[in-house]
Order: structure tokens, then sequence, then C-alpha cells
């Protein structure tokens, strides 16, 4: 059995630009002060199967606060899949069986912040399969639309001793420009053999326009909040602490080199994409905004009245079909993830939205940054 033990001091600190870190304001805490159960009106537990087709079942029973710890186990116990059900696509229905129980636990819809320093003391579970992270999501928008930062993550290789002291540091967004979901992952490996033989603590401070990672209060990175992530890192989100189990090693790559690591990470992400579009398909929305302006469908063809003195005509290409529910609306539909990004990309591009009116088009959930407009003095 795997345990995690974790000690959360979860901090957000308001600053403004002259503050340093010891200046913060501490405005939520949890010591772990209880026994049994977390405290409900701060905590939720997720349960069942949860996301990237990981081993674990989520639930309650295992995560526990003890002598001021907050404890997750990990536990192998198999028993039926209540969410069974033969011959199911979903890889949640498609398991006949339980194999192991994990706990999460997230302050979703209790508590969320925007900005700040949170700060986490813990001692994590190492070793093959051991998948331990400590992140922050917003919920307002489907992921990965309101960003994600993992403050913390390990992922335990048997073969690897010193994966166990290696975190990996990353910012998952929906890029403005294109559409699509990018990663940006960093690794730091310390000078400790094992984040499981003591405490450590992991940071991090995020300000409108950067956010920075510590290990025991040393900077291990620091990433700029650039334009084209801005939407998904400007609104509130909320703490998740989770110990997830994965097979890690069943499909090892040569060695930790970067080109390897990179064309591991490619490949697995891209046959994800092809088994979820053939699945469920991959589609974009987009708004049209603008005194007269008006889209429709012809046959193959998408009609767009953009202000133009000429209408704009795009026609359907192989594996995308489009759809104009109102004069206003556009739906892109299709199994090729890249290639709806792409065509969505292109139909945005025939009249971007501008920053004054917001006039143009733009994807559903885009966040159009407003400038005042200037304006003639009076004589």
């Amino acid at each position: 059995m795997n345990k995690i033990i974790v000690t959360l001091s979860a901090f957000l600190m308001i600053l403004s630009s002259e503050m340093r870190a010891q200046d913060y304001q501490l405005v939520w805490s949890d010591e772990f002060n209880v026994e049994g159960r977390l405290d409900s009106t701060l905590w939720n537990y997720e349960r069942g199967y949860a996301r990237n087709e990981e081993l674990q079942w989520y639930q309650p029973d295992n995560a526990y606060c003890k002598g001021g710890h907050l404890i997750i186990e990990a536990r192998r116990e198999e028993r039926p899949n209540p969410m069974y059900r033969e011959g199911a696509r979903d890889w949640r229905r498609s398991r006949k069986n339980i194999e192991c129980t994990s706990s999460s636990v997230t302050t979703s819809g209790k508590k969320e912040f925007l900005y700040g320093r949170f700060e986490v003391r813990a001692r994590i579970p190492v070793g093959k399969g051991a998948w331990p992270a400590i992140w922050t999501l917003g919920r307002e928008m489907e992921w990965p639309s309101n960003g994600e930062i993992d403050i913390m993550e390990m992922i335990g290789k048997e073969d690897d001793p010193g994966s166990n002291g290696e975190q990996t540091m990353s910012l998952h967004y929906l890029s403005k420009e294109s559409g699509e979901c990018f990663s940006s992952i960093e690794r730091y490996r310390s000078e400790y053999e094992c984040f499981g033989d003591d405490f450590h603590t992991w940071a991090i401070e995020w300000e409108e326009g950067e956010i920075r990672w510590y290990f025991d209060d040393v900077m291990t990175r620091k990433s700029a909040l650039t334009e084209d992530m801005q939407g998904c890192f400007n609104k509130p989100q909320f703490i998740l602490v989770n110990t997830a189990l994965s097979d890690w090693n069943d499909n090892e790559r040569p060695d930790d080199e970067h080109l390897h690591k990179s064309l591991h990470g490619l490949t697995r992400t891209l046959l994800a994409n092809m088994v979820e579009g053939v699945e469920k398909g991959y589609s974009k929305e987009l708004d049209v905004n603008g005194v007269g302006y008006r889209v429709e469908k012809k046959g193959t063809q998408l009609v767009m009245r953009l202000g133009y003195s000429h209408e704009v005509i795009m026609d359907e290409i192989d594996g995308i079909t489009v759809e104009v529910p109102n004069p206003n609306k556009i739906i892109i539909h299709g199994i090729d993830k890249q290639v709806v990004g792409q065509f969505a990309a292109e139909v945005r591009g025939k009249r971007p939205p501008e920053p004054y009116k917001g006039k143009g088009i733009k994807y559903v959930d885009e966040v159009i940054r407003r400038k005042v407009g200037k304006t003639g003095g009076k004589k």
C-alpha cells in the first residue's frame, strides 16, 4: 500500500507590486487540526474514475486527518466497478473491476483564489506508479479554458531512483490565438534523492503577468503569462491535492533525453486525441458580433457578411462539418482536433475581434480585453 501524508498550509497572500513575499497577508489556511474527515465547509471529495485513464478509483475513505496531517492512502483493493457497462467505449465504464483506490480532495466552490502565494508543506509517496500532485484549476469553463497550474507533480519510476526527487512544474492553457491546448512544462531535480524521506515546502507566487515556483524557498521556475495565455490565468482557481496511480513503466522510452521525452509525450497526446476524436469528436464554437454581421450555410459553403464590401466565403474541407444554428453562431465539428482548431482559427482570422467594441469573430469562451477609444477635446 502506498501512502501520501500531506500537511497542507494553503496560503493565499495578497500583495501590491511593491510587496515582497514576507509582506504577504494570510487570508486562508488549513492545518488539518481535526480528527477524521476533512472540514466539509472547505473541502470536497472527488468520486470514481476522474481523468487521464488513471488506475485508481477515488473515494472519501482514503483521505482523513490525523495528528495535524491530511493523510491520503492509495490502496490495492478489488471490487466490481459500479459504472461498468459491457461494450462501453468510455474508459470509465469499460473497466469491469476496480483494482485500486485513492483520494482526491478539492476546494472547488468553497475556496477559490486569484493571485497571491500558495504554499504547501508535504511528504509525498514515491516509487513506480505513484503520481501525487498539488495543483489548481478554474471552474468557470471546461478545461483548459480556465488554465491549470501544477504547483507540484511527481511521477515515480522503478528504474530511475532519481525520479523520486524530481518534480514537474506545469501550465496548461487554451491558446487565444490558435484555440489549441498548450502545455508549458519544466522539471526540477532536487538535491534530495527522495521526496518521501521528509516534509518539504512547495509554493507558487502568482501575479497578473507572471508565475514563480519555489521548492523549500528556492525559486525553481519563472514563467511570464503572455497575452496568448492571459485569458486562462486571470480568473479564480481552486486547489486540488491527490494521489493518482498509473502504470508508467509498461511502455518505457529509451532514455530521458529531451528528444525522447518530447516524442513520448507527443505520441501519447496524438493517440489520445485520435481516440477522443473517434469516440466523441471535437467542436469549436464561434460568435459573430457586429451590426450587420451575419453568417449562413449554403450547401457546403460558409457565407459570412463581416462589414466588407463583399461576402466572405469558405468551403468545408475534408473531415470538417460546419453548423450555423443562427446568424451569429458558427459551430465547427470534426474528428481531428488539429484540423478543427486550424479551421476555426482561419474562420476567426477573416474578421478577428477588435478591442474597442468587440466586433468580429471570437471563440465562444474568448475574453476580449477592451480598450478605451480616443475622444476629441472640446473647443
